[in-house]
């Protein structure tokens, strides 16, 4: 675990006990922590023991604005029934409500997949969400997850729910290619590149070939962002 993070306009630090209060602030809003699976806040109290049982792990970070340094989120990486491997981990995180759609995780998120990657020397990060978490679902199409399957009966213990829940996947040779390629950002092509990346390596690793069609992006007149000739999937590179 290292000090710290940045980005353009985050820090991504450590939890530290004085956080108590900010978390807190974010974190007892019931419609952050259940479409997670975890349940309000109840007190700046609760919040702190939060800190030192949950938070304190390694690689988990609090989400600061550079301008003020304070907490309005959390980011991190653990292992689980999905993440089990030595290269493998999972990506969690969430922000507070007076934040979203302000394009704040997927920045965070892009810097810890580049520190898994090429840091920590990782192949592979998973990253899931529950039936009705449309946020969660499109900060993963943005970043270029690619989807994997569905488990339905998975016990939320922190609720008593039952929930069915939808796992995404990023690998190492996915995220150089969307790198090679540069921004802007397109969700679009995030998630085509990553596709036909994940079926050039089940190819390699399963020997099964798959079929591929042709892409052609048909989103360029509505996206202001769109880098042209650039993107492989413009349509005048068809």
């Amino acid at each position: 675990m290292i000090d710290y993070l940045e980005t353009d306009r985050l820090i991504l630090r450590p939890w530290c006990e004085s956080d108590a209060e900010d978390l807190y602030t974010y974190a007892s809003d019931p419609e952050v922590g259940p479409p997670a699976g975890w349940p309000p806040h109840t007190s700046v109290e609760n919040s702190r023991e939060i800190i030192r049982t949950v938070l304190s792990a390694p690689e988990t970070y609090a989400v600061c604005l550079k301008e003020n340094g304070k907490p309005i989120g959390s980011i991190g990486f653990h292992r689980n029934d999905l993440a089990e491997a030595d290269d493998e981990y999972e990506l969690g995180y969430w922000i507070g409500k007076p934040y979203w759609g302000q394009g704040l995780i997927p920045e965070a998120s892009r810097e810890m997949l580049r520190y898994a990657f090429e840091d920590l020397g990782m192949n592979r990060i998973w990253c899931g969400y529950y039936d009705g978490n449309e946020k969660s679902r499109r900060v993963q199409e943005k970043l270029g997850f690619v989807y994997q399957r569905k488990t339905e009966g998975i016990e939320v213990s922190l609720l008593g729910e039952i929930r069915t829940g939808h796992s995404n996947l990023m690998t190492s040779r996915s995220l150089a290619r969307l790198g090679e390629i540069g921004g802007p950002r397109c969700c679009k092509r995030n998630s085509y590149m990553s596709i036909l990346t994940a079926i050039e390596y089940a190819e390699e690793v399963t020997g099964i070939r798959m079929d591929k069609s042709e892409i052609i992006c048909t989103h360029t007149s509505s996206n202001r962002q769109c880098i042209g000739r650039r993107c492989p999937f413009h349509p005048i590179n068809a």
